[in-house]
């Protein structure tokens, strides 16, 4: 049976027609011109090269030539392959090398016809995103193409950023260290947002094969270990990019991990607040200010906006503010909060009597009515 088997490939080779295919082929039109080159790089090797020039002169791009780049690229036509790829158009060109870069993962002529491609093309391998491509690519050379590339400085963010993330997808768990080498190395808000959403990348977050665990797990902790240090920007993209990668619990407690150092001993955090009540009495003619006091617990998994955003409702339902009752007027009710957590009480209370004394302002003395509340708590 074994040897049966070992014959079928010749029997096929044998029995298909060179020329008949030659000729299928030079009558095919632009559209069967790449099945019609496949058929015969199957059949004949050497009569496919030397109708490959002819034929990917009339080939035109759709979903059906991708198996004819292939087919020349065993047949070591690439610098054919890279003529025809080069002429087509921007969205053309990348549907291309995006189906190659899917063709790379099981095939190693295709790996090396893209870094040869490199060699070949120069700056227009990068300009032109022909490394969009290597994402699933995973050959050394290709992963030291790319490491070359990230190692690199360039003054084109951009294409740097581009290059990462090809760089993340394709090298891992691997690719974590150098991604928090460079935020611990970085001082542009606007470049850490980009380099934690590549975090995600490396964790294959959306890849065909799955994500990587390994490589989640070298990103959340890298992240974790990475907040305190983070902008409040970065901080963000970095709960989205651990709830993109599966990691719902380290996303909840994100902003407890930056704020790690001023959690007290009951695991919440402390926000100074301080809720003010303007009573406009007697047609407005007299003003009464009320003015409460206190901190606001919260248990770490808000940004300081979002619990400056809710701490207004917060502030009604825990204290009494009804001074305009007496008046019977409609109330006016202010909600001031830290835009920090604080370490202790003495620096509410400190900020908390800032507060007041700004406020005191607004109004004679004697129309001032100040209260010191129990803390309001955010659940």
């Amino acid at each position: 049976m074994l040897s049966l088997l070992l014959l079928i490939p010749t029997t096929f080779a044998q029995d298909c027609d060179a020329r008949a295919l030659s000729k299928k082929l030079s009558a095919a039109s632009p559209v069967a011109v790449a099945d019609a080159f496949v058929e015969l790089a199957g059949c004949d090797a050497k009569k496919a090269r030397r109708a490959a020039p002819e034929a990917f002169g009339r080939m035109i791009w759709g979903d059906r030539s991708v198996a004819a780049l292939r087919a020349a690229i065993d047949l070591k036509e690439g610098d054919l392959v890279r003529d025809w790829i080069g002429q087509r158009r921007s969205d053309e060109r990348s549907s291309a090398l995006s189906s190659l870069g899917t063709a790379c993962a099981a095939n190693e002529s295709v790996a090396s016809f893209l870094t040869e491609s490199h060699d070949v093309l120069g700056e227009k391998f990068w300009n032109e995103r022909w490394y969009r491509a290597l994402s699933e690519c995973r050959y050394p050379s290709v992963q030291e193409l790319l490491t070359k590339a990230v190692d690199e400085s360039s003054s084109d963010r951009d294409r740097f950023l581009g290059i990462l993330e090809v760089y993340a997808r394709n090298l891992g768990a691997a690719a974590v260290p150098k991604i928090t080498d460079l935020l611990k190395g970085n001082e542009d808000e606007e470049l850490a947002v980009y380099l934690v959403k590549t975090f995600s990348d490396a964790s294959q977050v959306g890849s065909i094969d799955g994500q990587s665990k390994d490589a989640t797990d070298a990103a959340v902790a890298a992240i974790i270990e990475l907040a305190p240090s983070f902008g409040f920007r970065t901080l963000k993209q970095a709960q989205t990019s651990l709830l993109a990668m599966g990691a719902e619990e380290e996303a909840n407690r994100i902003v407890g991990s930056h704020f790690a150092d001023r959690i007290w001993e009951d695991g919440a955090l402390h926000y100074a607040i301080v809720a003010v009540e303007t009573a406009r009495c007697k047609g407005g003619k007299k003003i009464r200010l009320g003015i409460h006091t206190g901190e606001l617990t919260e248990s770490g998994r808000r940004f300081p906006k979002e619990v400056q955003g809710d701490a207004l409702e917060a502030a009604k339902a825990s204290w009494s503010l009804r001074l305009a009752e007496k008046c019977k007027v409609a109330p006016e009710i202010e909600v001031f909060v830290s835009d920090a957590p604080f370490t202790d009480a003495a620096g509410i209370a400190a900020w908390n009597t800032q507060q007041v004394g700004s406020l005191s302002d607004r109004v004679a003395k004697k129309r001032i009515e100040t209260a010191q509340e129990q803390p309001v708590v955010l659940e």
